[in-house]
């Protein structure tokens, strides 16, 4: 009896220590201590708690990215009270409707598109949102990204898509690195001296030896490959030539980033400063936190080159890019756990916790250093747990506050900050109107269509790779039928998919385009502001016909029966609150006994298109 015990509570010991188990409630309580403290030093009052139906609302908004439907508002508002949002909270990051969310945040940081350079962007796509469903952690997924490498469509590195965003132009993926993950802005630096920070060229330049090297091929075949084809005597000519039809065909198979960084660059030609010559080859460095040190006599675990595109291609490598995500995600570099934290205050508030996203000082701390202090160490207590550190925040009560409006100067975090939705969240709060589960959209399988076709032409013979060079379409339809099954399932679920599930970034002249959503040209390029286009493209969008075609909500309305009932249900449904009795009085006075049905018609286009709605409260 006394073994098993002891094994039980083992087991249960293991558990915790495998999970890194804290009292979220504990945390939140020392988080709005912190801002208290804050808040009556500066005699300041923290604004009103809300209703459960503003953070109803709210943490729809923040946490999956979109409106909750009628059918959860009953049934959040039909809940035990005393329990309701923390329950509600814990539902919601365990939801496909958080995976949705996050890609969107992070898509937009990182300007992952879906056209990359002669190539796609879905394995890096994929990779993204296979991340945030496993809940991985954040510093092993910036880790994973700088230290990508190898082909970007073979299962599992998709993340090699973060060199291949910036092909050709790898200062400025170091000045993007800089800025996304150290939040700090060194893009000047590039060709001179900051003129206004201590960033000098000669830091930029030691930085950037650490990738230097790293070879990212969107269009060559490996040599040998080539060698093997000719030689065999198979026939592989095309409209451009011998060969060159064939390797069009082929290129994905070879596409992605190879070599791990040469952690030595030369100097340009026109440098100007007394401390190094122009094209002076230097050693790799950091400009701040703990010291890194290459040893230039190994290559340090660096992968061998499993492909070769070009004739007298440097293959050398010291790893460089692993000593860069070792510095980069270390705990005890200044800026990296402050930067994320900052971030995820931002996502929940509305407001930065310490300052610009991008462009910090390390000393920084913002307005409350010891609440930044506490923040920062609990990163590091929950080992980096993106979805755990934004859950805390929503359970405390400086989160269920009322808002803040036209925030100018130092903020004390009196309640978050209120903001208008992303063009993102516009589309998503659309989607809930329309189908009763606005999240069945968001799938994340194994593998993307990309890398299902890589693994199958690595198990081809040489002779069915020259075949499929020749002729893509019988693998592409075997594959269409492996990833997506029925078809006519595959059309239906695409007529009501989230944001998240659509072409990255959308079409020019989309709803979602005209609600601000990022080109995805510059980091966190979204913008929110008011548009004479978006009022038009509600006005005029198909999607929103969903009071006179059947749909979600033009079934409920038909079950629902009376007029106050209907227009209780188009404002819970819309606005995610009960109408007030001076606007039932204004609506029911609307129109004769007749029109009842226009009316309630009207109602909805007027909910949708007011101000209300685009705002998170």
């Amino acid at each position: 009896m006394y073994t098993r015990t002891f094994f039980v509570l083992l087991c249960f010991a293991m558990h915790s220590l495998s999970f890194g188990t804290i009292d979220e409630g504990k945390v939140a309580r020392h988080i709005d201590k912190l801002i208290a403290n804050q808040l009556n030093e500066k005699r300041i009052k923290a604004n009103p708690k809300i209703s459960d139906q503003t953070f109803l609302r709210r943490a729809y908004l923040d946490i999956v990215g979109r409106i909750p439907t009628a059918t959860e508002y009953e049934q959040f508002i039909n809940s035990e009270a005393s329990t309701r949002r923390t329950k509600l909270v814990n539902q919601l990051f365990e939801s496909n409707g958080y995976v949705s969310h996050s890609f969107n945040y992070w898509a937009d940081t990182l300007r992952a598109t879906h056209k990359l350079k002669k190539t796609t962007g879905s394995p890096y796509l994929h990779w993204i949102k296979k991340s945030l469903e496993s809940n991985k952690p954040y510093d092993q997924f910036v880790h994973e990204l700088l230290t990508a490498e190898g082909p970007l469509f073979k299962a599992g590195n998709g993340a090699v898509g973060y060199y291949i965003r910036d092909f050709a132009m790898p200062l400025d993926n170091m000045a993007n690195t800089m800025q996304v993950f150290l939040a700090t802005s060194m893009v000047c630096a590039q060709c001179h001296d900051h003129p206004y920070k201590k960033w000098s060229q000669m830091d930029f330049y030691k930085l950037a030896a650490f990738t230097h090297g790293t070879l990212i091929n969107v269009k060559g075949l490996d040599k040998e490959f080539v060698k093997t084809v000719k030689k065999s005597g198979l026939k592989t000519s095309g409209r451009e030539g011998p060969t060159r039809g064939f390797e069009k065909e082929m290129r994905p198979f070879y596409q992605g980033a190879y070599n791990s960084g040469t952690g030595k660059i030369k100097l340009p030609a026109d440098y100007d400063y007394d401390d190094a010559k122009p094209n002076q080859e230097i050693e790799a460095g950091v400009p701040y936190g703990p010291e890194v040190k290459i040893d230039y006599t190994s290559d340090n675990g660096a992968r061998k080159r499993i492909y070769s595109f070009r004739k007298g291609e440097d293959t050398k490598s010291v790893n460089g890019r692993k000593f860069l995500a070792d510095w980069v995600t270390s705990p005890e570099n200044p800026m990296f756990t402050k930067t994320i934290v900052n971030r995820l205050w931002d996502r929940m508030m509305g407001v930065p916790l310490v300052g610009n996203l991008t462009d910090m000082k390390e000393s920084h701390l913002g307005v409350n250093p010891q609440l930044t202090e506490f923040l920062i160490s609990t990163m590091k207590k929950i080992k980096y747990d993106q979805k755990q550190f934004m859950r805390i925040i929503a359970k405390t009560q400086i989160y269920q506050r009322d808002s803040s409006q036209n925030v100018t100067g130092k903020y004390y975090f009196t309640g978050p900050v209120k903001k208008r939705i992303s063009a993102e969240q516009v589309w998503d709060s659309l989607l809930s109107l329309r189908t009763e589960n606005p999240d069945r959209s968001v799938v994340v399988p194994e593998f993307s269509r990309a890398n299902l076709i890589y693994d199958a032409i690595s198990k081809m013979t040489l002779e069915e790779k020259v075949a499929h060079g020749k002729n893509t379409k019988p693998l592409a339809v075997k594959i269409n039928k492996q990833l997506t099954g029925n078809e006519k399932a595959k059309k239906e679920r695409k007529k009501s998919a989230r944001a998240s599930e659509w072409f990255s970034p959308a079409p020019m002249g989309s709803t979602l385009q005209a609600f601000g959503q990022s080109r995805r040209q510059i980091i966190d390029g979204a913008n929110t502001d008011a548009t004479i286009p978006q009022a038009l493209s509600l006005l005029n969008e198909e999607f929103l016909n969903t009071i006179q075609k059947k749909s979600y909500l033009s079934n409920l309305l038909e079950k629902r029966s009376g007029f106050t009932a209907k227009v209780q249900l188009i404002y819970r449904a819309v606005l995610t609150r009960e109408p007030s009795e001076e606007e039932l009085t204004l609506i029911s006075s609307y129109g004769d006994s007749k029109s009842k049905e226009k009316v309630i018609e009207d109602l909805f286009w007027v909910l949708v298109n007011c101000q209300e709605f685009k705002v998170r409260p």
